[in-house]
């Protein structure tokens, strides 16, 4: 895994980890939020 926390790592970051060390990318995103109704964007890749 490239983290170990909640840390908010910038795109082209990951990318530049792929890329050192190509192999498998998954990219898993979850955001987990208590009241749905307040849902402000969608995250997809």
């Amino acid at each position: 895994m490239s983290r170990e926390d909640d840390m908010e790592l910038a795109l082209s970051d990951s990318q530049a980890m792929i890329d050192q060390q190509p192999a498998i990318a998954l990219t898993i995103h979850y955001t987990a939020i208590s009241d749905h109704s307040e849902i402000l964007c969608l995250i997809t890749s």
